[in-house]
């Protein structure tokens, strides 16, 4: 009696099977290769190889093998220690490789969330109709692997009192036994039955479902329910096989705990436990663990999540990348911590949020915080039915702790800037008013007007600015307000800033001009009364002359 227990998807067990027996056959889409230290398993179709072995003693490796490369397992591990002795299980994928042009097609399908469009490449030969996977058992004992090739030999006819005739005996009638069945080689006159209604015996147990409809209407699909290989070093196991589809879809291994698998009355199913109170439910000592594996073999990136949860939190695992846990959940986290709406809108701590998203701070002290350690931590705002970049802007936190407000498509512009030495309360709004209690500095590419100093600056006089002034009833260089019916007001405040430094700076100018006038009229004053002391000394001088020769005259006259 030669029989095959590895299950395989595809062919690869009759492949292995008669590989070891020396027969010739088509190659299978995956080969083994078992010796005493190792086993290996070769791809014949393009991709690369992922193998899971478990054993005993919670014994479990993942590994992933480059295209071309073949797959192994050996008796020592990475430190050469010697595995545990006892019966092993492995599983080997292909992940499928495909070509630039088809992974763009795979995704468009993933993007637009559906995998109606995979027949299609299936049915054109650019990714596989299903995944080629070959699994099986073989055995450590001795610091050995046994595996493959030898088999069990069926048992023969037992011997004396036990000789079975070897003529069929055919019923052409029901059959009723009022007491027990052994039914196999092994047998014996007088079988101890206890409460066994029909027992099997013999050292390849199997029953066979061979069903012989031959309408195409029928079904006609055979089974078989299998116990333990028949194979050295295979497994100690009970499994359902599909025998038209060489498949196994299910398998209990010996020693699988109590309640591995439960339905109870209602229907629900119970893993790690007899009663189930909903529909599914798992019970372990630690961290019960439901894993999401896509194995890569219909062409789409490998990737595995975890979703679990223990005493410390629930999770979601990236086993693929590091085994960090994006998303975690602590235990009496109050209700709607995240509420999603029918329309999408996400609530934290609320269950009707009233925008896209909407905090909900309970208590005090709350709020929401974006922290970085690495990079810039911020917050970006964005319409996108803006051309460009021209709608979005971002409110963050720079190198040196700076909280700035920038515009995306210039983020090394930053109109506004808060500094952390910033004083408290340093910018108030209030009852309609803007209260500043520390200095205003703007910084733009035009820093300061400091232009009206340039000697190409076209200033106004003093009448033009008056007239100006009392004309417009503002200053030139200070723009009139957009007033409002209520009384209120709307003021460029920047451009107020600018408007006030450079009146300023005209004003210091029309004073410079000022003094000057002032200092040539004084000089002139000064001239008018050097002047004026001269004159009057010319005139003292030519008094003083005039008196002399008015002297002498008299002298002349009275000395005629």
């Amino acid at each position: 009696m030669q029989k095959v227990s590895l299950t395989h998807s595809l062919l690869a067990a009759v492949a292995v099977a008669l590989i070891v027996a020396g027969a010739a056959m088509a190659q299978a889409p995956i080969t083994m290769n078992a010796g005493a230290a190792q086993v290996e398993w070769q791809a014949a179709v393009p991709g690369s190889l992922l193998l899971n072995v478990s054993g005993p003693e919670g014994f479990h490796v993942q590994e992933r093998f480059a295209p071309g490369e073949a797959a192994v397992f050996s008796v020592f591990d990475a430190s050469g220690n010697l595995r545990p002795a006892g019966s092993y299980t492995f599983e080997v994928r292909v992940e499928a490789v495909v070509d630039s042009a088809t992974q763009a097609e795979l995704d468009t399908i993933r993007a637009n969330g559906g995998d109606g469009a995979l027949g299609a490449l299936q049915k054109a030969g650019k990714i596989p109709t299903e995944p080629t996977v070959y699994s099986g058992y073989f055995a450590i004992e001795g610091g050995a692997i046994a595996f493959g090739g030898e088999e069990e030999p069926g048992a023969g006819p037992a011997a004396g009192g036990n000789q079975i005739s070897a003529k069929d005996q055919v019923i052409n009638d029901d059959l009723i036994v009022t007491g027990s069945i052994c039914v196999g080689f092994d047998c014996v006159n007088g079988e101890s039955f206890g409460f066994d209604t029909l027992r099997l015996k013999e050292n390849n147990l199997r029953i066979k479902f061979q069903d012989t409809s031959n309408s195409a209407s029928f079904p006609s699909n055979d089974w078989q329910i299998t116990a333990n290989d028949s194979s050295n070093g295979g497994a100690n196991k009970f499994s359902i096989d599909d025998i038209d589809g060489g498949r196994t879809p299910f398998t209990i291994e010996a020693s699988a705990p109590s309640n591995s698998l439960y339905v109870d009355d209602g229907g629900r199913i119970g893993l790690g436990t007899a009663t189930p109170v909903v529909q599914l439910h798992q019970v372990d000592g630690n961290t019960p663990t439901l894993r999401l594996q896509q194995d890569g073999s219909s062409g789409f990136t490998p990737q595995t999540w975890d979703v679990a949860g223990n005493e410390t939190n629930f999770f979601v695992r990236d086993a693929t990348n590091g085994s960090t846990l994006p998303l975690r959940i602590r235990p009496s986290a109050p209700s709607n911590s995240i509420y999603i709406d029918t329309d999408g809108s996400v609530g934290i701590g609320t269950a009707s949020p009233g925008d896209e998203l909407h905090v909900d701070v309970a208590g005090a002290n709350g709020g929401v915080t974006i922290e970085s350690d690495t990079n810039l931590p911020q917050l970006t705002i964005n319409n996108a039915a803006v051309t460009s970049d021209d709608g979005k802007w971002r409110f963050r936190v720079n190198s040196v702790g700076n909280f700035v407000f920038t515009h995306a498509d210039t983020d090394s512009t930053t109109p506004f800037v808060i500094e952390p030495e910033a004083n408290t309360s340093l910018l108030t709004l209030s009852g309609g008013e803007v209260q500043i209690t520390g200095a205003v500095r703007v910084n733009g590419t035009q820093v300061h007007p400091d232009y009206v100093f340039e000697p190409d600056y076209s200033l106004e006089s003093i009448e033009e600015h008056s007239k100006y002034m009392w004309n417009k009833k503002h200053l030139p260089a200070i723009g009139a307000g957009t007033y409002q019916a209520d009384g209120r007001s709307t003021v460029d405040l920047v451009g107020h800033q600018f408007g006030i430094v450079e009146e300023l700076e005209k004003a210091h100018i029309y004073i410079e001009q000022l003094n000057q006038q002032l200092k040539e009229k004084d000089a002139q004053i000064a001239r008018l009364e050097e002047r004026t002391g001269q004159l009057l000394e010319d005139k003292d001088r030519d008094q003083e002359i005039v008196s002399k020769r008015l002297e002498a005259l008299e002298r002349a006259l009275e000395q005629r």
